[in-house]
């Protein structure tokens, strides 16, 4: 399912961006640290071609595998037979895949999550590991895997938190407290990590302080935390959450089970308290927590599963495939819209039919991260696309980037492709930054079954920065 519903939609912002930033291979991203980005590299240059089922696979391939993790992490967890610890990792897996959020979002798109919830599983299966068998072997392989998990979004710190909430909540987690074992899985996963820290420190700390103030604001939200946590609900299913709610006091009285509520914790209260003073909290951040707290339903299984499990597959299906009709008609989005969520179709063609794609001294540029992103992606990996604005993000970083303080475009041409940008705001905007300005005849490209209208415009000889 996860293969057709990736090859039947085009890639929406996020993806685009990702895909074309990716053509640049670095050791840090802007955006994120770099697993996910590698991903989609390696599995461009493995295969030759970005068509949208190659980028997505490699994330498809890894929920596979945390679908075993999950299974794996729930068994482990769970007492009595073989067999019902078994049962009770098929339940949990069933119920990862059914969350849209985890079995949609973070197994089908192109997005940091995926690596990200794969290492966090990897991690919980060997810290259970070690905690049973007490070998150091144990403790660094999940060090490692906590590293990696951090390779791929910052958040995974907070899981790490939530493991040492849980060694200080009884005797035995105190007792490796005062052992070198966790201190020296914590060294590893530094180590791991440490290549986007040197990424960091080598580019002003860019990416730490671009995430680190995505959330920032000053004005009081009570409703943020409500409307974070319903969010979260709807995207976990609501039944389902409102199961794991009730089962969070008597998970906590069982030391094993402990450790879900223990590592969601802090990811779920960080971006609770975050929201309440800030409008920019989104609501998949808080994820790695719902993540741990999935085997709850596997452990403690909810009344009338078999039933509640049939209805939410059917409505995931149906949610499915309702998605792909709504892209390919794009009959209730707005153009503005549909260019956001679906692959630009004939842009390239027409602008080689018309002379423009490839002119010496033309650089192609789109007017924020999000709109070049789209472009480049449009375009396709030979033509080299440019970001002409403050908001760059990765392009900002890209050595032949367009940005001030250089000098290395000045008297070049640049095609400005502008869908989502008035031409009065243009004109305002890049009109005195060049010799001439000249507004071209827009190009129509197919993008969610509907032909949509792309502005033009041609700078000749940049001379300044706005």
């Amino acid at each position: 399912m996860r293969l057709a519903f990736a090859a039947a939609t085009g890639l929406g912002v996020d993806e685009s961006y990702m895909v074309a930033a990716a053509r640049v291979p670095a050791w840090g991203y802007f955006d994120h640290p770099p697993l996910s980005w590698w991903l989609v590299t390696g599995a461009v240059r493995l295969a030759g071609s970005e068509a949208r089922l190659v980028v997505r696979a490699p994330f498809i391939l890894l929920f596979a595998v945390s679908t075993w993790l999950m299974a794996r992490v729930t068994h482990d967890l769970a007492s009595g037979t073989e067999e019902a610890r078994r049962w009770a990792g098929v339940r949990a897996a069933l119920w990862l895949n059914l969350a849209p959020i985890f079995g949609v979002a973070m197994g089908s798109w192109v997005l940091p999550d995926g690596p990200l919830i794969t290492a966090l599983l990897g991690a919980g299966v060997l810290f259970l590991r070690a905690l049973d068998s007490g070998r150091l072997v144990w403790w660094l392989a999940a060090g490692a895997a906590l590293g990696l998990a951090a390779d791929a979004k910052y958040s995974a710190l907070l899981p790490a938190v939530g493991v040492l909430f849980y060694l200080a909540t009884f005797s035995g987690g105190r007792r490796w407290l005062r052992r070198p074992h966790p201190w020296l899985a914590a060294v590893v996963a530094l180590a791991v990590f440490g290549p986007v820290l040197w990424w960091n420190a080598h580019h002003q700390w860019a990416s730490l302080a671009f995430q680190g103030g995505r959330a920032d604001g000053h004005r009081f939200n009570p409703a943020g935390p409500v409307l974070l946590l319903a969010s979260g609900a709807a995207l976990l299913l609501p039944w389902s959450w409102w199961w794991i709610i009730r089962r969070l006091a008597p998970a906590w009285r069982d030391q094993r089970r402990r450790l879900c509520v223990a590592i969601a914790t802090p990811s779920v209260l960080l971006f609770a308290l975050v929201a309440l003073f800030s409008l920019g909290v989104l609501v998949h951040w808080p994820a790695p927590g719902y993540l741990f707290l999935i085997p709850l339903l596997g452990l403690m299984p909810p009344p009338r599963e078999a039933i509640w499990l049939r209805r939410s597959a059917i409505l995931l299906g149906a949610l499915l495939v309702g998605w792909v009709v709504i892209v390919h008609s794009g009959a209730i989005w707005s153009e503005r819209t549909r260019l956001q969520v679906a692959d630009w179709h004939g842009l390239r063609q027409q602008l080689a039919a018309r002379g423009l794609l490839n002119r010496r001294n033309t650089i192609m540029a789109g007017i924020n991260w999000a709109e070049t992103g789209k472009v480049a992606r449009a375009l396709g990996p030979r033509t080299r696309t440019l970001c002409f604005n403050v908001d760059c993000r990765e392009f900002a970083f890209w050595p032949d980037a367009l940005r001030p303080g250089t000098r290395n475009n000045f008297g070049r041409d640049v095609l400005l492709i502008a869908p989502r940008m008035g031409m009065g705001a243009v004109l305002a905007s890049y009109g005195d930054l060049f010799r001439r300005f000249t507004i071209l005849g827009p190009v129509a490209v197919e993008a969610a079954g509907r032909r949509n209208i792309v502005p033009l415009y041609l700078g000749h000889d940049l001379r300044k920065w706005p």
